[in-house]
């Protein structure tokens, strides 16, 4: 069988992060398309976007976009030395305007819970713009307990 190669992806990759990071700080719809238009939506992308060696092109640049943003908002001025040179050089073909760039600056955080990145403009105070606080979020500090009352658990059932 000869490879395919079909449809550019540098459109399909900004589009996927874009929305992506509308999600991650709630700006994406309050409730899911109805299925029919999730399954029509899925074919036309079928149809139209890439195939073959091009479509897992857009999902590797995909990904290392996306593992980019987290890195750059979690590690802040560190992260450079976490990010591979072949890494950089892809991500230099979408940050070439300083798309990216823009997207790691701090966003509000719609969410009821702090994202890394995000600033929260409400007074509630539970989001902190470094990202995850278990001083400000109580929440979060009770989800810790339980997980390591699990983990406990199931160490001491292994025993």
């Amino acid at each position: 069988l000869p490879t395919m190669q079909q449809g550019g992806r540098k459109t399909f990759v900004m589009e996927t992060v874009l929305a992506d990071d509308a999600a991650y700080f709630g700006r994406g719809p309050q409730k899911p398309a109805p299925r029919f238009v999730g399954e029509l939506l899925a074919t036309v992308l079928e149809k139209l976007g890439p195939k073959g060696l091009e479509f897992a092109r857009y999902s590797l640049d995909y990904h290392y976009v996306r593992n980019f943003l987290h890195t750059q908002r979690s590690f802040g001025k560190r992260a450079d030395a976490h990010i591979p040179k072949f890494a950089k050089m892809i991500i230099h073909q979408y940050n070439q305007n300083g798309e990216l760039d823009m997207l790691i600056e701090p966003q509000e955080n719609l969410h009821p819970f702090p994202v890394f990145g995000g600033y929260d403009d409400n007074a509630s105070g539970t989001h902190d713009i470094k990202g995850f606080s278990y001083k400000t979020d109580p929440r979060l500090l009770n989800l810790a307990l339980v997980a390591l009352f699990l983990l406990l658990g199931a160490f001491v059932t292994i025993k």
